[in-house]
């Protein structure tokens, strides 16, 4: 597959014209209309994000505040695939403003309008894609989010942001100081390797923030851009990313999101196996849960495949369970 398209589902309107224009230039195009009914939705989004040559995240104001858009730009700017287009004028998050981006807030899908050229260019150069396209004056890739509020190559400026920004680190105002360093990378990207050390401090403190007060999600993000800022730190944040997983786990759990539980505690073992026990009862009554549900849904088989799953996981749990596995192997016989 070519291209990987990241957008959030109320863009799907001002997406579709750029998916049909890709297509219509002979693109492998895919995006979450093309996941059949029956697909596993989380995995097969992770498959096509990774086996595409290009992603083209489409920004809007809702976009922004997606988590699985975030997450999906993260990936593929940490690959070095990332396309950046703006459905609509809005701030992209931030450090993704610093990086080019093509305008169609008001594109029509046009395919002969000079700024779908830049995006056919940006595939062909990132992606490696040989296609042939009819010429055209090529408009280049914005710097900067179509808002007019930005003035790049101001050092001074730069460095107001970068003073302020770092006083408010002190003040413990994260949000704002991450603001303020986004701005003056923004504004000079010379200072980025300055501020490194200082945008790491904010996203390692708003994590630790976001963890004491249960916003797990919000927590793991801010740990895994200061790690990928500086790998060096990922010994340091372990134990706070093992807590997040933990903590968003539990909160899956109670929730009845099964599968997703069991990613975060597998992801908190992997990164700490110490944890086992600290989860071994949890796992095992989230275990014996969804046995005794599929059991009240006469779904026997499925029963005995969730005690087959627990077993794999822990034979320990095989005994627990084992009345509730004898009963849905009973009325399987039955049926």
């Amino acid at each position: 597959m070519d291209i990987f398209i990241s957008y959030k589902r109320e863009d799907l309107a001002r997406v579709q014209p750029l998916v049909t224009a890709l297509r219509g230039a002979g693109l492998g195009v895919w995006w979450d209309q093309d996941i059949a009914p029956d697909a596993p939705w989380e995995a097969t989004i992770e498959r096509e994000l990774s086996a595409s040559k290009v992603a083209i995240v489409a920004w809007s104001t809702a976009a922004v505040t997606s988590e699985n858009v975030r997450a999906e730009a993260r990936e593929a700017r940490d690959a070095g695939k990332l396309i950046q287009v703006f459905v609509e004028r809005c701030k992209p998050p931030l450090f993704f403003g610093e990086r080019q981006a093509v305008d169609l807030s008001n594109w029509d899908g046009d395919t002969g309008d000079q700024r779908f050229f830049p995006i056919i260019l940006a595939v062909k150069g990132i992606g490696g894609i040989d296609i042939e396209w009819p010429a055209a004056t090529p408009m280049p890739l914005s710097s900067s989010p179509p808002t007019g509020e930005v003035v790049k190559g101001d050092p001074s400026a730069a460095s107001a942001f970068a003073d302020r920004g770092r006083s408010r680190l002190e003040e413990q105002e994260y949000d704002e100081a991450l603001t303020d360093f986004d701005e003056a990378i923004r504004r000079d990207s010379a200072i980025a390797e300055e501020l490194q050390s200082s945008v790491v401090e904010a996203f390692t403190n708003r994590g630790r923030h976001h963890l004491d007060n249960w916003e797990y999600s919000d927590a793991l993000d801010d740990f895994g851009e200061a790690i990928r800022l500086d790998p060096d730190a990922a010994e340091e944040l372990k134990p706070d990313v093992v807590a997040a997983y933990v903590g968003r786990g539990r909160e899956r759990l109670g929730d009845d999101d099964l599968d997703e539980a069991f990613e975060d505690f597998d992801e908190a073992l992997r990164l700490d196996p110490n944890v086992v026990q600290e989860l071994k009862e949890e796992i095992a009554d989230a275990f014996g849960n969804r046995v005794r549900v599929r059991l009240e849904e006469c779904d026997y088989t499925g029963a005995i495949d969730a005690f087959q799953d627990a077993v794999v996981r822990d034979p320990d749990l095989a005994e627990p369970l084992k009345s509730e596995i004898l009963q849905a192997i009973t009325a399987a016989l039955e049926c």
